[in-house]
């Protein structure tokens, strides 16, 4: 029974692929490949086939970037002051920026006022490498991750899930539709922890479905960190990730836990990192 099924999805994806504009015809010799494919690449259970990108694919990937890019310019173009909580936080990062450290005003002492810690470090780093002010520097950063999130659905339903090529194109494109954009005008850093947790589920579903592997179990840890810098909610976010994995993969329960863990232990999933800063006279 194991062994039909797998032949149903070689020549599934075989058809599938002349649609695409490679021709291969379906051969008994390909059921060994696709049964270590239909048993995951562990052994552990049932996995969808990858995908191969195609001419279609590259296409795709060009419509929804330039999907992404004509409402981030014109949200940069339509901009008009951001909103109170944002200016609150791009002061800090200005202050930052001129050498000051986090703080709201000048020859003070560093303040924990920064909700979004790592998005305020981050506009502070991408004004000090482009000269730009603080403002721009942040519908800069923001822009740019909008426009990645909508690619990263794609590339992670399409190559890691093996979905149906113009399925994933519209759910992406879905994404890429959405107000999301908006922030780009009110300076709210929503889009930049967005990506970051877009990352932390594509290296999971990675781990759901592909072979676990220490760079993908450290990875997912390290994004995860990353989203609870970014925002304190995702270090909680994180962790429900980290448990939807462990769930489907409960005979991996080694490699996954450890390096997350590990990269939760070092650096801190919401404040250990920043605390270092504020909590240290000297800085």
């Amino acid at each position: 029974m194991a062994e039909i099924h797998c032949m149903r999805v070689v020549i599934f994806e075989r058809s599938e692929s002349i649609g695409a504009g490679r021709i291969s015809l379906p051969t008994l010799t390909g059921s060994s490949k696709a049964s270590s494919v239909c048993s995951g690449e562990d052994g552990d259970f049932d996995a969808p086939p990858r995908a191969y990108f195609e001419r279609w694919d590259w296409i795709l990937l060009v419509v929804l970037l330039l999907a992404g890019v004509f409402p981030v310019v014109s949200a940069i173009l339509a901009a008009d002051a951001p909103k109170e909580d944002a200016l609150m936080l791009l002061r800090y990062s200005e202050h930052l920026t001129q050498g000051y450290g986090i703080t709201w005003n000048v020859g003070e002492k560093p303040v924990e006022g920064a909700t979004d810690f790592l998005y305020m470090v981050m506009v502070a780093g991408v004004s000090k490498a482009t000269q730009l002010d603080v403002i721009q520097s942040a519908r800069l950063l923001i822009g740019i991750c909008w426009i990645a999130l909508p690619l990263l659905i794609f590339l992670a339903t399409r190559l890691t899930l093996g979905g149906n090529l113009w399925f994933c194109a519209a759910v992406a494109l879905y994404m890429s539709a959405g107000p999301g954009a908006k922030y780009v005008g009110t300076c709210f850093g929503a889009p930049v922890a967005a990506l970051a947790a877009g990352i932390t589920w594509w290296l999971a579903i990675e781990l759901m479905y592909r072979k676990v592997t220490w760079s993908k179990a450290v990875g997912m840890g390290s994004s995860a960190i990353v989203l609870g810098l970014i925002r304190p909610e995702g270090s909680l976010l994180g962790l429900f990730i980290l448990l939807a994995v462990l769930i489907k993969r409960p005979r991996r329960f080694g490699k996954i836990p450890i390096g997350f863990l590990v990269c939760f232990a070092i650096f801190g999933g919401d404040g250990t990192t920043s605390d270092i800063y504020f909590r240290i006279p000297s800085m």
